[in-house]
């Protein structure tokens, strides 16, 4: 029986991203030793420990190609440390008659560097990542503890008197890793996704693979439409956030037309203007062409709920910029939710 409690943090930006992990490990189990020369006994214990471990990356991005199949696809060298401090209690073990080992506590610290390329790529829908590494190991590639034989009164030569050491792990010291992923979005915060890593050396050979759904709350954004203060007394700025349209498509959701009516009743009854800009804009899913005219379509969406509210249809403008002109990063969920959006300039008299 174990817990384990994992904590991660990231810095991620257009460029460049930064992850972090800490994680804290306690485990509680039994041990069985069967004695090959005596095999009528087995000698049992009760083995205790805890366990941390600390990971930093750093990755760059650059982009280098984008297409229908693969969406935009970007290059991402990366480069990290890590850091694991585990310690066991002693313990004693019984069944084994004279041969019953005494453990006796240990400390144990391995440190390392990783560094790698991978690729990367995000589609309309889906994300997908392939990298390949090598983990080197500064310390700790032999994992040891101190034994004692609990009967060694009766054993030659006194052997059972003296502490000896015994190797539990050797890892290599320098690993070839590799690891693929992906992501399709079902809808809007909404991935299932899957991974697959496999590490291999001289000394041994991982591999994990794991399934799930993760969803993103969205809690970053306050409201659907809120003003942005411009700096200038002459142009009022409103931005409208993609949640209010159905997932990948130009249409409003039906209780969302009610918001964008009182921002048009608003800018009619509050402010005297000469023109009005409505620019769309999306992230960076999908192809340049596919987000220019998708932001273009939600962009003249809010267009016609303007002009059936009575903002008169000459004095407004409709551009569509695509992903063209980002305010946060397109690597993480949370900037991607801020780039999707609408936003209403009103040029004033």
């Amino acid at each position: 029986m174990g817990f384990r409690f994992l904590w991660w943090y990231y810095i991620v930006k257009e460029k460049y991203d930064i992850k972090g992990l800490v994680s804290f490990s306690a485990d509680n189990y039994d041990t069985t030793r069967c004695l090959r020369f005596e095999n009528r006994l087995k000698a049992k214990g009760h083995f205790t420990g805890v366990g941390g471990i600390l990971d930093i990356e750093a990755g760059y991005s650059i982009a280098i190609a984008s297409s229908s199949t693969l969406g935009k696809i970007k290059l991402r060298p990366y480069a990290g440390a890590g850091l694991a401090l585990i310690h066991t209690n002693s313990f004693t073990e019984s069944g084994g008659d004279i041969w019953n080992l005494e453990v006796k506590a240990n400390d144990y610290v391995r440190t390392g560097l990783v560094g790698g390329i991978g690729f990367t790529g995000h589609g309309e829908k889906f994300r997908w990542n392939i990298s390949c590494g090598l983990d080197c190991m500064l310390s700790g590639r032999n994992e040891e503890i101190t034994n004692r034989f609990t009967g060694g009164y009766s054993l030659p030569n006194g052997i059972g008197n003296r502490d000896f050491r015994s190797r539990s792990v050797t890892l290599g010291a320098v690993s070839v890793r590799s690891d693929i992923g992906f992501g399709y979005y079902v809808l809007d915060g909404l991935e299932v996704y899957c991974s697959g890593d496999i590490k291999w050396s001289s000394m041994a050979k991982d591999m994990y693979g794991n399934i799930g759904v993760r969803y993103s709350f969205g809690k970053w954004i306050n409201k659907n439409i809120s003003e942005v203060k411009t700096g200038n007394d002459k142009i009022k700025q409103f931005r409208i956030n993609a949640a209010l349209f159905e997932f990948n498509k130009a249409d409003i959701k039906p209780e969302a037309e009610k918001e964008i009516k009182e921002l048009a009743k608003k800018i009619s009854k509050e402010y005297k203007f000469n023109k009005i800009r409505i620019e769309g804009h999306t992230d960076s899913h999908g192809s340049d062409m596919y987000n220019k005219k998708l932001s273009l379509l939600r962009a003249h969406t809010v267009h016609e709920v303007f002009a059936k509210y009575g903002i008169p249809t000459a004095k407004i403008k409709k551009i569509g910029h695509g992903e063209s002109k980002p305010i946060d990063t397109n690597e993480n969920e949370e900037g991607r939710a801020k780039n999707r959006r609408v936003e209403i300039f009103v040029d004033l008299y």
